[in-house]
């Protein structure tokens, strides 16, 4: 916030590493906050969103051709 905040009361200029950076710290603060409740967080595998991705896309292609 207080970042934000500098933005708008003092003149800077604005270049994307700001933006990669303020995701740097996000993804700090989840894998932090991820790891301390491993338990209660289940993050689906990559062959779950690949077998997701697949029905969708099989359901699509069935849409389309009726």
């Amino acid at each position: 916030m207080t970042i934000v905040l500098s933005f708008m009361f003092f003149a800077k200029p604005f270049t994307f590493q700001y933006v990669w950076s303020g995701l740097l710290v996000v993804l700090g603060i989840f894998l932090n906050v991820y790891s301390k409740n491993m338990d209660k967080i289940r993050l689906p595998s990559v062959y779950d969103l690949i077998n997701k991705a697949m029905e969708v896309r099989k359901s699509r292609t069935l849409a389309q051709t009726v």
